[in-house]
């Protein structure tokens, strides 16, 4: 259960969040720990892992609002995905699994989301989004992920990487992962070049960040 403090706290961070797509952090107080969320990057199982370690954990919209000292003084994570994979996996799960979730958070007719069953009608819907402060799912990486950050790991190394955050965190407990909510055949060796170039571009901001190895592919 929150504590008082907590929930003022909450409410003050939900009250000042005038940007409503903003990103959330979730926080262990016990653990000192802040972890910055990052749609189709594996969000569900680490939830739940977390869940595992700490009951009593809280959700802010952040990183911004945050307080100064909670950002300075808790040790920070966020997990990254390979900018390619992770466009192909929201096309696969949002359009091709499930298109009425698609549908609802994209405010797009069935109609409009059956057009998108083409990829490169995807990526041509995509060039037209805002990728800084648009629906969450669409948006940069670079985006959830403050300069500040103690610590980022990736997807395709997300074992170990998890266990790096247990550790540096002084977190003594093991809970393992176990990967929710995975999108089936999500290999992106499919693409062509032009697609997997359009991708690239469009993301260059998390490419030049996290992955610059794919600049020289």
């Amino acid at each position: 259960m929150m504590t008082f403090e907590q929930k003022w706290r909450y409410k003050w961070l939900k009250w000042t969040n005038v940007e409503r797509s903003m990103s959330l952090a979730t926080i262990s107080d016990a653990h000192r720990l802040i972890w910055y969320r990052n749609p189709k990057v594996a969000s569900r199982t680490i939830s739940a892992a977390l869940w595992d370690i700490d009951p009593n954990l809280t959700e802010f919209p952040g990183p911004t609002r945050l307080p100064l000292a909670m950002r300075r003084d808790y040790f920070s994570f966020a997990i990254v995905r390979n900018p390619v994979d992770r466009a192909v996996s929201l096309w696969r799960q949002k359009v091709l699994s499930t298109p009425e979730h698609g549908s609802r958070i994209w405010k797009l007719s069935s109609a409009q989301i059956a057009k998108l069953r083409d990829f490169d009608a995807f990526l041509d819907w995509l060039e037209r989004q805002d990728l800084n402060r648009g629906e969450a799912h669409v948006r940069k990486q670079d985006a959830f992920v403050p300069s500040e950050v103690n610590y980022v790991g990736k997807m395709e190394n997300l074992a170990e990487d998890w266990a790096n955050v247990l550790a540096k965190s002084g977190i003594a407990a093991s809970s393992q992962l176990q990967h929710k909510n995975a999108t089936k055949g999500n290999r992106a060796e499919a693409l062509t070049e032009v697609q997997r170039a359009r991708i690239i571009r469009l993301y260059r901001a998390d490419v030049l960040r996290f992955y610059p190895e794919l600049l020289v592919e």
